[in-house]
């Protein structure tokens, strides 16, 4: 069995079981899988490593017998040269979303798929139905929050993605609520690069603001997420598997 050493419930496994597990993610029960972090928000540099999230669909049978248990409803792996590989069960992705977490949040939103099964086009279809007001609020603000607090803490041995980060969930926050959708690719990385040179104080009033704006701008997403429309699709899923 794995070990949870960061606190998200995302399990981290032996070299072997890593090497084991991923094998029996074969193509076929890949529902979605993209490239994310800075290679897909523009906000590469020349240290920048790739990540790769995914979501596999676990055979119902396995779910419903005696030994499936949470150490297998996600892999990850973190590889030698900093390369993120994570994957998560449809059971427990749904759950999680549900929960309004930015970054499977917008693992719903990518500009492109590296895989994209039915059930995958079929969780896209259905991506409003975890958006809501107060849970994009508080999940994206929770999150912005804390990336703020420890930069400034930090400063000036912060790391300067921690400020980008700050700065890039608190647009996606305002984008969805105000809009309903999202681009996880920035169409003005610049921006913010632009924070690795500011003062403290100039940093400080950048995140602030935008932080202040995910709790004030007006919101069309609904008021609860739909769960039904979710479950109707997760009990699809588990019939077809």
């Amino acid at each position: 069995m794995g070990t949870d050493h960061s606190g998200t419930g995302i399990l981290y496994h032996s070299a072997q079981n890593q090497k084991e597990e991923k094998e029996a993610l074969t193509f076929t029960n890949i529902a979605l899988e993209a490239i994310t972090g800075s290679r897909a928000y523009g906000l590469t540099h020349a240290n920048s490593d790739t990540d790769k999230m995914g979501i596999f669909v676990a055979p119902t049978v396995d779910i419903a017998g005696l030994d499936w248990n949470s150490s297998k409803e996600s892999w990850s792996d973190a590889g030698p040269t900093g390369d993120d590989t994570t994957y998560h069960e449809i059971g427990k992705y749904v759950k999680l979303a549900l929960k309004s977490n930015p970054t499977l949040i917008e693992l719903l939103f990518m500009d492109s798929y590296e895989s994209l099964s039915l059930e995958g086009k079929a969780l896209l279809d259905i991506r409003s139905s975890f958006l809501y007001t107060e849970g994009i609020r508080n999940a994206y603000y929770g999150y912005a929050v804390a990336q703020h607090a420890r930069v400034i803490r930090e400063y000036p041995d912060h790391k300067p993605k921690m400020a980008r980060h700050c700065l890039r969930i608190s647009h996606q926050a305002i984008e969805l609520l105000e809009t309903g959708t999202c681009s996880p690719r920035l169409s003005n990385p610049e921006v913010y690069f632009d924070l690795d040179y500011m003062t403290l104080p100039d940093m400080d009033r950048t995140m602030s603001y935008a932080l202040e704006k995910i709790l004030t701008c007006e919101s069309v997403l609904a008021d609860k997420p739909d769960r039904d429309t979710v479950r109707d699709y997760l009990r699809d899923v588990r019939l077809n598997n």
